[in-house]
């Protein structure tokens, strides 16, 4: 698993500037997450090493504003039987020490994903179960961690082969799963 996980795009703005930088994870042996950031024509010089240990093989990485700051974070799901979520806050020029914020969500192969779903500012976390049961779960930021157990919002959504996303479709500030079959 890994690399035939369905990933959508995910916001990058890791200085809060109103532009999308880009990130890159190393993996492997040294697991960095290096930045370049945006100028509004191009990326700023040579990537710049923002933290020195996230995300490991086999791990969904991905972004989103958790605390609702204004600045994009790195969230990684492990998945497997341990099935934990690291946030790595961003400080507008590094990514903090990760830390967990919460316990089992998105085991196995299920697709995690990233939004604001309840409209709050804050990013919460996502999960389509992408099998028969085709189930959807959220876990909601409250800006520190991603509160309690996972709860299901949806009973039969994006099955095996489709490509779930996320997205404000109707602009009322919340985004909406999606799914492209």
């Amino acid at each position: 698993p890994g690399a035939d996980r369905y990933l959508g795009g995910s916001p990058t703005d890791f200085t809060g500037d109103g532009k999308d930088d880009i990130v890159t994870f190393t993996r492997g042996n040294l697991n960095d997450a290096y930045v370049a950031t945006s100028t509004g024509s191009s990326f700023a010089g040579t990537s710049i090493k923002w933290n020195d240990f996230f995300g490991l093989n086999g791990e969904t990485l991905l972004t989103g504003d958790f605390n609702g700051d204004g600045r994009d974070d790195i969230v990684a799901f492990t998945h497997g039987t341990l099935a934990d979520v690291y946030v790595s806050l961003s400080t507008g020029n590094s990514f903090a020490p990760s830390s967990k914020w919460h316990d089992w969500f998105a085991p196995a192969a299920e697709v995690a994903a990233v939004g604001d779903i309840n409209g709050d500012g804050k990013d919460d976390i996502i999960t389509f179960t992408h099998d028969t049961n085709a189930d959807v779960y959220v876990a909601l930021s409250t800006g520190t961690s991603f509160a309690g157990t996972a709860i299901k919002w949806h009973d039969y959504f994006s099955i095996a082969g489709e490509f779930p996303a996320l997205g404000d479709v109707n602009g009322d500030g919340k985004d909406d799963i999606i799914t492209f079959t």
